[in-house]
């Protein structure tokens, strides 16, 4: 990894995991950080801040900072409605 990391110019969650010194690598050059992943998951985007927060807290604060945008533009498309007149409550 260490031989490519100069060719890599975003980060995503699978490759933050494995090799978190992209991610450093992808912030100190202003590269991308595409902290949902290729299909766009809320569960890579959390395994890759868990990842980054274990390597390094600091870092992790800076991929959040970078990526608040994409983070309140997905949280903005979640859209959920309970039912109280039913005897379950129901989620869409």
């Amino acid at each position: 990894m260490d031989k490519n990391v100069e060719k890599i110019e975003i980060a995503e969650p699978m490759i933050s995991i494995v090799y978190p010194k992209i991610v450093e690598r992808c912030i100190e050059c202003s590269y991308e950080v595409n902290i949902f992943g290729h299909n766009d998951s809320f569960d890579e985007a959390l395994s890759m801040i868990i990842a980054l927060n274990e390597y390094d807290e600091e870092l992790c604060m800076k991929v959040l900072e970078v990526s608040i945008n994409k983070i309140i533009q997905k949280m903005s498309n979640l859209r959920y409605s309970i039912d109280f007149t039913k005897e379950e409550m129901t989620y869409n």
